[in-house]
């Protein structure tokens, strides 16, 4: 979980460790998630690294969730397939990146 005032400048992200896919294709990400803010300033996405995290490549960005992240949101699922570049590949890895530009809290 990632709490931050309305009135900070972040970007932040959260690596997975290294995963092998090297027996595996099809691969898809299956998560729920409560991101909130403001729409285009505010956002979530996934990356995805073939080499361990050295590189990383943009996956998807996550929509707003409904309702507030706090007290109480409303989680959402989604369902995102791993780009085919991922199959068969040893050194796989998630990273997801929160960004909140909004500085004035508005």
């Amino acid at each position: 979980v990632y709490l931050q005032n309305a009135n900070s400048v972040t970007d932040k992200r959260v690596e997975s460790s290294v995963m092998d896919f090297s027996n595996y294709t099809n691969v898809s990400l299956s998560l729920n998630y409560l991101t909130n803010g403001v729409p285009g300033t505010d956002y979530a996405e996934i990356n995805f690294s073939l080499d361990g995290g050295a590189t990383w490549s943009f996956m998807g960005t996550l929509a707003q969730s409904m309702g507030t992240c706090t007290p109480k949101g409303l989680w959402t699922s989604k369902s995102v397939p791993m780009p085919i570049s991922s199959w068969g590949e040893t050194a796989v890895k998630l990273g997801f990146r929160w960004r909140n530009g909004n500085a004035t809290g508005s």
